[in-house]
């Protein structure tokens, strides 16, 4: 079993002692049929960056490999994979379970995906600034994989180990990533711009992240500049005319407009007329945000019941604080990692 371990610096200081990163590489997707061929970890050791990777020669080595993997792990509380949930876990849970090794400890310490639900991982890796190498597939390296336990190559072993690398150096930097957008705060904000149609709040960040990037998350496009330490959002207001629904049981129609019960009672009986919740509304054209905010006077729709504010940047900044922490709660939401 062939066993590296290099040192690399670290560009960002997110990682706690007690994490690693693991990915491995196997011979295909199957848990009875497939071998793992090649694991590598990643963690912080006495300030460096270490990266560990075992890779085997034949198949009767798996089983040094499991074991070498649940030795190694011990030291960690927190394992953070890419997929994991889906992929390695339960192939890894399957192949000790086969050897008879104990898998009790996957079940102890806390397992994390990192994997965010709908986002594509080489967009996050291009968000977080990250650049591979190698452009293998992950179907081509299961078939190369095949290959060097078939006929041990020196070619296909490198390969292998230099995918498992770029990897672990992936998960790196989406952790590193995503941990900085999650500790943005709305205590971080240095300045809001107010303009006729649309808004922009400057963060200056707690923490800082080695690396400059744009965003478009939702709503919002969201630029870093890491020499200036400023996360800047930009929000759109859009023209639309809306509707704001009000309670049918507070107003009548009066010859074709609503009038609050309060002025109508003073009309005659055969003045007013009934009105149904779907009539019961006020239309206005304006520039609008897509958010619904609790202090706003009303909440406007449309058509399809997507909620929105009234924007008027002469009267908004009350409503600052409470728009800052919903868009920030959105890009937590990018960030979400999930338990394993």
């Amino acid at each position: 079993m062939i066993y590296i371990k290099k040192s690399l610096p670290v560009t960002d200081s997110f990682i706690s002692k007690d994490t690693c990163f693991l990915d491995f590489e196997t011979t295909g997707l199957s848990k009875q049929n497939d071998h793992i061929m090649c694991i590598g970890l990643a963690s912080l050791n006495e300030g460096d960056f270490l990266l560990e990777q075992w890779l085997i020669e034949n198949t009767e080595e798996e089983i040094k490999l499991l074991y070498t993997l649940m030795e190694t792990l011990h030291k960690f509380n927190r394992i953070y994979t890419y997929g994991g949930k889906h992929f390695e876990w339960p192939f890894l849970t399957f192949k000790l379970e086969a050897y008879d090794l104990d898998a009790s400890f996957l079940t102890a310490c806390h397992l994390v995906d990192l994997k965010p639900s709908k986002a594509k991982r080489t967009t996050l890796e291009s968000q977080a600034g990250f650049k591979r190498l190698q452009t293998s597939t992950g179907k081509e390296l299961a078939k190369l994989a095949k290959l060097s336990l078939q006929t041990p190559s020196e070619a296909y072993q490198t390969l292998i180990l230099e995918h498992n690398r770029e990897e672990l150096l992936s998960l790196q930097a989406l952790f590193n990533y995503l941990q900085f957008l999650k500790h943005l705060s709305s205590n971080d904000l240095k300045e809001t711009v107010l303009k006729e149609q649309s808004l922009v709040f400057r963060l200056s960040p707690t923490l800082t992240y080695s690396k400059s990037f744009d965003l478009t998350c939702k709503h919002v496009v969201c630029h870093y500049d890491t020499e200036q330490n400023i996360f800047q959002i930009q929000l759109e207001a859009h023209l639309l005319t809306l509707k704001t629904y009000l309670p049918a049981k507070d107003y009548y129609l009066i010859e074709g407009e609503l009038m609050h019960k309060s002025l109508a009672k003073l009309l005659p009986a055969s003045m007013r007329q009934k009105v149904a919740k779907d009539q019961c509304y006020l239309e206005q054209e304006g520039y609008y945000l897509p958010y619904t905010l609790e202090e706003s006077e009303r909440s406007w729709q449309d058509c399809n019941k997507v909620c929105y504010t009234l924007y008027d940047p002469n009267t908004f900044a009350p409503h600052i604080p409470s728009l800052l922490r919903q868009i920030l709660k959105g890009l937590s939401k990018l960030t979400s990692a999930s338990p394993q």
